[in-house]
């Protein structure tokens, strides 16, 4: 089964609402122009007590909460042989988002792509089949176990979320 781009591009959406409603008590929080996004950067975060920016990327992981690993991914689009956000991402944190367990992970990209990514060998690689536009492409990544995050993991928090009524 094939990912639909849109589809996945919509749950992100929904991601970054969630997260920018949690981080605004802390951090006056801005969109980012296009130019920005191609660089792999969601959102400027400025810290309301000292002023402090963050460049910030944003990961929404559903799958994470079932496998208990994150998708770090290595290629984006295989077709045209495009490096995927661990490569790319010039932000300078990650925010890892699982909505099915409310954990949120901040991560360092730097010490992502240089204590990491040169590991990441040692994980299973998994091939996605995706369409956008009707074309067909994947994506691959390696599946890190999220306890691997640990050593670049600036903190864990769990969203408190307003469930909707069984």
């Amino acid at each position: 089964m094939a990912y639909d781009f849109d589809e996945q591009l919509a749950q992100g959406h929904s991601g970054e609402r969630e997260l920018d409603g949690y981080f605004q008590q802390w951090y006056q929080i801005e969109p980012v122009c296009r130019e920005l996004q191609l660089l792999g950067i969601d959102r400027k975060f400025t810290a309301k007590d000292s002023g402090v920016v963050w460049m910030v990327e944003y990961k929404t992981d559903e799958t994470a909460g079932r496998t208990g690993n994150a998708f770090i991914e290595t290629v984006s689009v295989d077709t045209a042989d495009k490096k995927g956000w661990a490569y790319t991402c010039a932000a300078h944190m990650l925010i890892y988002y699982i909505p099915p367990t409310d954990e949120i992970r901040v991560l360092s990209v730097e010490r992502l792509k240089t204590e990491l990514l040169g590991s990441l060998g040692k994980y299973v690689t998994r091939t996605i089949p995706n369409v956008r536009n009707g074309q067909a492409y994947n994506t691959i990544g390696a599946c890190v176990p999220l306890a691997a995050l640990e050593p670049i993991t600036i903190c864990r928090r769990k969203i408190r979320r307003q469930r909707a009524a069984a």
